[in-house]
């Protein structure tokens, strides 16, 4: 035991300090100074340590752990650049029991970090002889936050009965005025738009059609009203078409303020609106990975799925204003047969035996470049399936917490619980489509590294797969004369 504790003592550790502020203001910008010249001045006073960095999160909420600042501090310690963390107080590093409990006692010893609270006179080297008081001040955090969370809840309501209106901006149709001290909605010049926006929606029109009128009555999006002070479009402005995100908005936003208002009870008509607006959203992503763009306005083509066949189209040929191109479609299938015809020339022409050692190195640099590209894809991947897991483990751990403050019943407590538990498999299966699709990848990767080898050999002619071709096209291009131009990666093609 004690040639441990002269380990210990003779181990040097790389320290982070962590500071956060929960409110972003100047004035309490001094307390994060003054949480780093504590930990700094802790740390002078000890043996064996050294600062390798400062963690900052400002404007942050101590209820949750992704934080910029926190989360580039668990990539250091991930790295092994930090093996210690000195904090001013548990309450500076979060406010959730749960998750607090969670990293000091088991995500931080399984990492080899220790772990230091000065003010609360805690260190996870001697953890033994100040446990209870470390779970009892977490507590007191957690129910802190949860306590001010509720008030602050219930003066916003309080405001908002007293007729206060307490959003930053106001919609389409209403502007902010102060009366007898309350911020409140009033109509302006704008509202007759709106109502007769909403009115075209009530009787059956679609989105479009509603951008259509507007577009015919010349009059001006919301933000270049803003801008211009104009609802309608005057002298030389430019006027642009609305898109459907903001006519949505507009809608929702009055729905929403006449069924507060008394003037519709039912909630069917919010509910069609979200409807329409799913319906609508038939975008998926396209199947290959090509960059296909319009030759004629410069813009990256959509696709949509059309009787189990894709579509590559120009979504600016829908548009009504100056900005509209034209009209212009290509199916997949009919795409793909282009691209191996292309190839197949090549090959007869013998193209692709043409390569000069630059040529050759190009393209093996190119595909080297490929590979890690798709690597650091499939980490990405990865890595967000695991934050929304946790993200949603967290949420079961604060619903539990407010099921043991009684602030649900147990019966809401376990249908949140089963939509969270839901959420986690439907996140573990598409974790298993990852995978699946990176040992597919993998398989693909040696395919290519084959083909680095024939290309350094010279045997060119010999990669039939037609993933290859894919590979190295750089660009397609579609113009509306029914013309195609491909770009490939290699110049002398």
């Amino acid at each position: 035991m004690k040639e441990k504790e002269s380990d210990r003592k003779k181990q040097i550790y790389s320290v982070g300090i962590y500071a956060r502020l929960s409110v972003d203001h100047r004035i309490k910008r001094e307390s994060i100074a003054s949480q780093i010249a504590a930990a700094k001045a802790y740390l002078t006073q000890q043996e064996g340590m050294k600062l390798y960095n400062c963690y900052i999160d400002l404007g942050e909420s101590g209820t949750h752990f992704k934080r910029n600042g926190f989360l580039k501090l668990m990539e250091d310690i991930r790295e092994k650049r930090v093996n210690c963390i000195i904090v001013k107080d548990f309450s500076r590093f979060g406010r959730n029991y749960i998750e607090v409990e969670n990293y000091i006692d088991k995500i931080f010893p399984f990492l080899g970090v220790r772990f230091i609270s000065i003010t609360d006179e805690f260190d996870s080297l001697h953890q033994e002889k100040n446990r209870l008081d470390r779970n009892i001040k977490n507590l007191i955090n957690e129910i802190y936050v949860n306590d001010t969370a509720q008030k602050v809840k219930e003066v916003k309501q309080f405001c908002q009965e007293q007729g206060n209106y307490l959003g930053s901006k106001a919609p389409y149709g209403y502007k902010i005025e102060s009366r007898e001290g309350k911020r409140v909605l009033i109509q302006d010049d704008a509202f007759p738009v709106a109502e007769k926006m909403l009115q075209m929606f009530l009787e059956g029109k679609n989105q479009r059609e509603i951008a259509v009128w507007l577009y015919q009555n010349q009059v001006h999006r919301p933000s270049d009203y803003r801008r211009t002070g104009h609802i309608y479009c005057t002298g030389e402005e430019p006027l642009f078409e609305w898109q459907r995100g903001s006519i949505w908005q507009v809608l929702n936003r009055l729905l929403l303020m006449h069924q507060k208002e008394g003037i519709l009870k039912q909630k069917d008509a919010v509910k069609d609106l979200k409807n329409r607006k799913t319906e609508q959203s038939y975008w998926k992503t396209k199947p290959l990975s090509l960059d296909c763009y319009c030759g004629d306005c410069g813009k990256k083509l959509a696709f949509r799925k059309d009787l189990k066949q894709g579509i590559f189209y120009c979504a600016q040929a829908g548009r009504i204003d100056r900005f509209r191109c034209k009209k212009k479609q290509i199916t997949e299938q009919n795409l793909s047969f282009y691209i191996k015809i292309l190839f197949e020339h090549l090959l007869q022409e013998k193209a692709l035996l043409a390569f000069g050692s630059t040529e050759k190195r190009e393209l093996e640099k190119y595909i080297e470049n490929y590979i890690i590209k798709q690597r650091k894809k499939q980490k990405a991947e990865r890595k967000r399936i695991k934050q929304q897991i946790m993200a949603a483990e967290q949420i079961i751990n604060k619903r539990y917490m407010d099921y043991q403050l009684q602030r649900i019943l147990k019966e809401e407590f376990f249908i949140k619980k089963q939509i969270q538990k839901e959420k986690i498999k439907r996140l573990e299966r598409k974790k298993q489509k990852i995978l699946q699709r990176q040992q597919k990848m993998e398989e693909q990767q040696i395919e290519l590294i084959k083909w680095m080898e024939k290309i350094a050999e010279g045997q060119m002619e010999q990669i039939q797969d037609p993933f290859f071709f894919l590979l190295i096209i750089k660009r397609v291009e579609l113009f509306s004369e029914k013309r195609i131009l491909i770009r490939l990666n290699i110049r002398r093609c």
